[in-house]
């Protein structure tokens, strides 16, 4: 560390973390020094939205608050002004059920698709205008590798990751496999990778069937309270559809991935899905 004002100390350095990059302040603090002293610290040597800390606490929004009465080692990370990641819920081409989620700001936002409007357009237009660094999306993106290499398998309707998520077999989604293999290679044009992920998973994971994912509209605010300790900002509060949760229980798995604690099913040959 070294030396600021006579007041602060702090350690500036940057981190690859997964596919996106962000900035790691540590700070040290006498009594009573004001949040917004540390986030003017902060401004003046990173852009962008700051989520600031104690160090092993829960993260603390805004710039407005008196730190703890006591001395202690702070953190302020440093977040681009959109993550470079998005999740979306990837839904029927022209059920409006399509929704992207994004980090922006230390928010969460989302958009969602309209009704009898086409939703691989939609998505297209979005990845071109936005150029999102990496897209987590909850549809496959392979087939059973015994399609490309008949040698290789004998399972005509699951992949491994099928099996091992209990997941749906892309075969008998068709169509919206199809769709969704499609919009990875147009994003392979834009440089933009895709990874293929699966909320339903994670959300057994996080035990939010038993506060009832996926059934009654009215569980949607007890499923965010669950999984709002398993995410970097708070959770939001305008999401009224499981087809929204679902996105952002694909942004989460992104969270996960950049942060190297995701989990892995099947195999890099014939395709993975993460959670």
């Amino acid at each position: 560390m070294c030396g600021f004002e006579s007041h602060l100390r702090y350690h500036i350095f940057s981190l690859p973390e997964g596919t996106f990059e962000f900035s790691f302040l540590v700070f040290e603090r006498p009594i009573g020094k004001l949040l917004a002293e540390v986030a003017k610290l902060v401004d003046a040597h990173v852009s962008g939205a700051c989520v600031l800390r104690r160090e092993g606490s829960s993260p603390s929004f805004g710039t407005s608050q008196i730190l703890e009465q006591e001395s202690g080692f702070f953190c302020a990370y440093k977040f681009p002004s959109m993550h470079s990641f998005i999740g979306i819920d990837f839904g029927s081409k022209l059920a409006g059920t399509t929704v992207i989620a994004w980090a922006q700001e230390g928010e969460l936002h989302f958009l969602q698709s309209q009704a009898k409007k086409d939703a691989d357009l939609f998505l297209l237009n979005w990845l071109k205008e936005q150029q999102p660094t990496q897209v987590f999306i909850d549809a496959p993106l392979s087939l059973p590798i015994v399609y490309r290499l008949a040698e290789a398998g004998a399972d005509f309707h699951y992949r491994q990751a099928d099996r091992e998520c209990q997941a749906m077999s892309p075969m008998f989604l068709g169509g919206l496999t199809a769709r969704a293999m499609r919009l990875q290679q147009q994003g392979k044009a834009l440089n933009i990778p895709f990874c293929e992920v699966y909320p339903a998973k994670l959300a057994q994971i996080l035990d939010l069937p038993g506060l009832g994912y996926k059934k009654e509209s009215s569980a949607i605010p007890s499923c965010l309270a669950a999984l709002g300790p398993h995410l970097p900002y708070p959770a939001p509060t305008n999401i009224d559809n499981w087809h929204a949760f679902d996105a952002l229980l694909a942004w989460c798995t992104g969270w996960r991935f950049s942060q190297g604690i995701h989990l892995s099913f099947g195999n890099l040959e014939e395709g993975l899905i993460f959670v």
